[in-house]
């Protein structure tokens, strides 16, 4: 009679012991969102939507400093190289003497802008 009432006991405790351990190795919660998604960049997933973005950064930067959105997306290949998108060359040649250079993360992140202005005074 007492191997039944134990055997009883240690069942339940089975149980209530694969419960915890289950939830408890249960993957992440689905609420949880991507650093990149909460702070509004957005998700670069092809040269082309590379090339877009790197265009408005180098316009939005030319604006900044010479009043000019010279750039279009088409100028350039978005080449991927190692973690980061590159955009754009030093091109003395370029509309309006202006040119730009912009890297940034797969996922829109870390941008780094640089804009040119060539001239050529002899």
């Amino acid at each position: 009679m007492r191997r039944a009432i134990i055997w009883r006991g240690s069942w339940r405790w089975c149980i209530v012991v694969l419960v915890i351990c289950h939830v408890g190795c249960s993957p992440s919660s689905p609420k949880q969102t991507s650093n990149a998604r909460t702070q509004g960049v957005a998700r670069v997933v092809s040269p082309g939507a590379a090339a877009e973005l790197a265009a408005k950064l180098a316009n939005e930067e030319c604006e900044r400093l010479y009043q000019r959105r010279p750039f279009a997306a088409g100028q350039h290949v978005a080449v991927f190289e190692g973690e980061r998108y590159r955009w754009g060359r030093l091109d003395p040649g370029g509309p309006s003497g202006l040119s730009a250079v912009v890297s940034f993360r797969a996922d829109g992140s870390q941008p780094s802008v640089q804009v040119y202005f060539s001239t050529d005074i002899r």
